[in-house]
C-alpha cells in the first residue's frame, strides 16, 4: 500500500513544497526516496522513486531540465521535487512546465531553507509504516486463510471470508462449473446473470488467465461493468475464477487478500479433487461388479449403492452408447484434442440425462457410456422416452465430435439382478447394430435378438464358403470378363432392386444396371429377384455383412 505524490505533499516539511507541474501526476505510486545530482545517470533509476535535487549541474540550463524530465518520466519516476530553489535553479521555464504538464510529471519546489533529510525521514517512514501494515494484514490474512483449510472450511465457506475481508460480494466458479456464492451475492446476481459471467469467461479464458490480477469484464450494462474475473492459478494449473462485483475501488489490501483466498481455495480444491478421484475410482469398482454381476444376493447391492447415495431399485434397464473414434486416424486430430472433446460430450450427455430424470445413472465405462435408466412417471412410452433422449444425445456427439454413435438398448428387467443381463444385451445390440448399419442409430435388444441368434451361428458356420458357393457362377463371369456382377447382385438385394438407387451407388447407368441384372439371371440359370430365392440371398448378405470382422 504504497504513497502517492498527493499523501506526500501532507507529510512533514513537504507540505511547504509547491507544485509548479505535473498536476494530473499527483496519483503517482511513491516507491522510494531517492536523491539525484548527475542528471544523466539513468542505469540507476529503479521506478517509483520521489527524487530530490538542487540541480546545482544544470542551473538554468532550459534544454538539460527538458533531457532530465523526459529521462525520469520515461523511467517511471514518481516525481521531481527540486530543493533549495532560487539558489541554483532560479526559475522554471515556461515550456518546461508545458513538458511536464504533457507528461503528467510533478515538480515541486521547495523553499532553500528546507534540507534533504527532513524530506527524506519522514517519507520513509510512512513507506516502511505502509508496508509494515501490509506485511502484518499477509500474516493475518495468511493465517485466517489457513486455519480456515485446517478446519476443513469446503470452497463455498473460504468465498465468504474473502467476501468478509474485502467487503465485496464474491463468486467462484471452479473448474466444473460448480458455483459457490457468499450470502449477499444475490443483491448483485441473479441466476441470469451468473449464466452470463459463465459464458463470458469461456469467451474471454485467454485474455483472463494472462492477467494475475484478472480483468474486468466489458458489459456495458451496469451491473457488469466494475466485476472483476480474476482467474486462480497455481503454477500452471487452473482452479477457477473469483468474480467480484462492484470492484472498481478495490485496494492493494484487498488483492492481498484475494492472493491468500487463491492458495486457499486451491489447497481445498486438491483436496475436493483428491477425495472426488478416490470416490470415483470406488464408485467405478462397484459399477464394474454391478454390471458383471459379481454379488450374491440383492441386499449387497443396495447396500453398496446406499454408500454412494445411489438408489439402484428404480432402474429398469441399461444403455450402451458406443462413440466412433475414426476421427483419431485423421492426423490433425491429436488423441489428447479427441480425449478433450470427448469429455466435454460425455459431461453435456450426463447433464441431458441427470435433466431427463435426477435419478438417471450415468457411467463413463471404458470407452463406452453407460447409462442405468430409471423408471418415470410421465406418461410417455418406454420406448418413446429412450428414444427422444437418444437422438438429443446422437445430435450432442455429432456437433461435438462429428462423430457416429451406436446406441444399444437392454432388456427390461424387474430385480436389479437383471442389470448385468441387460448391460450385455446392450452390448450386444451395440455390436450387432455396428455390424449391420454402421451409422449412428438405435437399437433395441428385444428387437433384433434373431440376430443374435445369427451371430451364433455364423461363429459356428463357415459362412465365406457358404455365400460363395451360392455365387460362383457370377464370380466365375466377374474374374472371366472383369465385370461387377456379385457387386451389383448385392446391392440390388439390399436396395430393393431399386435400379436407380443402386446405379448412382455404382456411377453407372440405370441402363447398365438392367443389362447386369439380365445378365445375373441368365448365368445363374434362375430368377434370383423372384421373392422365393430372393429372400434367400437377402440372408445370406446379411450374414455376410455380420461375419465381416473389419466392421468390428
Amino acid at each position: 500500500m504504497d504513497i502517492t505524490v498527493s499523501e506526500a505533499l501532507m507529510i512533514g516539511k513537504l507540505k511547504e513544497g509547491k507544485l509548479v507541474a505535473g498536476e494530473t501526476g499527483l496519483n503517482n505510486v511513491i516507491k522510494s526516496v531517492s536523491v539525484i545530482e548527475v542528471p544523466s545517470a539513468t542505469s540507476w533509476y529503479r521506478g517509483g522513486e520521489l527524487q530530490l535535487s538542487a540541480l546545482y549541474s544544470i542551473g538554468n540550463d532550459d534544454e538539460k531540465l527538458r533531457q532530465l524530465l523526459l529521462d525520469l518520466s520515461k523511467h517511471n519516476c514518481a516525481g521531481l521535487v527540486v530543493c533549495h530553489f532560487g539558489v541554483w535553479l532560479k526559475k522554471i521555464s515556461y515550456s518546461n512546465i508545458e513538458l511536464a504538464n504533457d507528461l503528467g510529471f510533478p515538480i515541486i519546489t521547495l523553499p532553500k531553507h528546507i534540507a534533504y533529510i527532513d524530506i527524506i525521514m519522514p517519507l520513509v517512514d510512512r513507506i516502511l509504516e505502509r508496508k509494515n501494515r501490509m506485511l502484518e494484514y499477509s500474516l493475518k490474512v495468511h493465517d485466517e486463510m489457513t486455519k480456515a483449510v485446517i478446519d476443513g472450511m469446503n470452497l463455498a465457506d473460504l468465498v465468504e471470508l474473502l467476501s468478509n475481508l474485502i467487503k465485496k460480494p464474491v463468486l467462484m466458479i471452479d473448474p466444473y462449473d460448480e458455483y459457490f456464492m457468499c450470502e449477499n451475492i444475490k443483491t448483485f446476481a441473479d441466476d441470469k446473470i451468473v449464466c452470463k459471467i459463465h459464458d463470458w469467461i469461456i469467451n474471454n479464458i485467454t485474455n483472463i488467465t494472462k492477467n494475475k490480477y484478472g480483468i474486468f469484464s466489458d458489459y456495458e450494462s451496469t451491473d457488469l461493468s466494475n466485476t472483476l474475473i480474476n482467474p486462480i492459478i497455481v503454477g500452471e494449473s487452473l482452479y477457477g475464477f473469483f468474480v467480484i462485483f462492484n470492484s472498481s475501488d478495490l485496494g492493494e489490501l484487498d488483492h492481498i487478500a484475494i492472493d491468500h483466498a487463491k492458495t486457499a481455495v486451491t489447497l481445498a480444491s486438491i483436496k475436493k479433487i483428491r477425495m472426488k478421484e478416490i470416490r470415483q475410482r470406488i464408485e467405478s469398482e462397484f459399477f464394474d461388479d454391478l454390471l458383471n454381476m459379481t454379488f450374491k444376493d440383492t441386499a449387497t447391492i443396495s447396500k453398496r449403492a446406499k454408500n454412494f447415495g445411489l438408489d439402484i431399485t428404480s432402474i429398469t434397464c441399461v444403455i450402451v452408447v458406443e462413440i466412433d473414434n475414426t476421427l483419431l486416424l485423421d492426423r490433425s486430430f491429436t488423441e489428447e484434442k479427441w480425449m478433450e472433446l470427448n469429455s466435454v460430450a460425455h459431461n453435456k450427455i450426463k447433464k441431458e440425462l441427470f435433466k431427463e430424470n435426477y435419478n438417471n445413472i450415468v457411467i463413463s465405462h471404458g470407452d463406452k457410456i453407460v447409462i442405468l435408466l430409471c423408471k418415470d412417471d410421465s406418461k410417455q412410452g418406454l420406448i418413446k422416452r429412450i428414444t427422444t433422449f437418444s437422438e438429443s444425445i446422437i445430435k450432442t456427439v455429432h456437433s461435438i465430435l462429428k462423430s457416429d454413435v451406436i446406441i444399444g438398448v437392454g432388456n427390461e428387467f424387474d430385480t436389479i439382478m437383471g442389470i448385468s443381463n441387460s448391460f450385455q444385451n446392450g452390448l450386444k445390440a451395440c455390436e450387432i447394430g455396428r455390424k449391420i448399419d454402421n451409422q449412428s442409430s438405435i437399437h433395441f435388444y428385444k428387437n433384433i435378438q434373431l440376430f443374435d441368434r445369427l451371430d451364433e451361428f455364423i461363429r459356428n458356420t463357415d459362412m465365406e464358403l457358404w455365400i460363395n458357393r451360392k455365387l460362383d457362377k457370377l464370380n466365375e463371369s466377374d474374374v472371366k470378363n472383369n465385370t461387377e456382377l456379385v457387386k451389383t447382385f448385392r446391392c440390388l438385394i439390399e436396395n430393393a432392386q431399386d435400379t436407380l438407387k443402386v446405379s448412382e451407388l455404382l456411377f453407372v447407368h440405370k441402363n447398365t444396371v438392367l443389362n447386369r441384372k439380365r445378365k445375373i439371371i441368365e448365368i445363374m440359370e434362375l430368377n434370383p429377384f423372384d421373392n422365393m430365392y430372393r429372400i434367400q440371398f437377402e440372408i445370406a448378405f446379411l450374414l455376410k455383412k455380420m461375419s465381416d470382422t473389419e466392421r468390428l
